[in-house]
């Protein structure tokens, strides 16, 4: 399966939080060619930088700037015509 199958889903939960960086997330995701190699990825606000992890507390990645106003998960998932990342609240896990 290619990365151009590649899709981004939003909970009600994170949808509530009025993001305006949901674009530059689900561009790390491709930048960084996480898609099929990283099944949970979290994004963390840590002193004035996004740290983005595995979810067992291994950085993926750090970016200099805020992009949730909460933690938030992404969660990887397959279906036959595509693949998918759903970002969630903790929450609503």
């Amino acid at each position: 399966m290619s990365l151009r199958s590649l899709r981004f889903y939003q909970t009600p939960g994170v949808q509530a939080l009025q993001i305006g960086n949901m674009n530059v997330a689900a561009s790390l995701i491709i930048n960084y060619n996480f898609a099929r190699k990283e099944e949970f990825i979290v994004f963390k606000y840590m002193e004035g930088q996004t740290v983005i992890t595995d979810g067992n507390d291994v950085s993926l990645a750090t970016v200099d700037q805020r992009l949730f106003s909460h933690e938030v998960w992404a969660i990887y998932g397959e279906e036959l015509d595509f693949c998918y990342y759903t970002f969630l609240t903790p929450s609503e896990y």
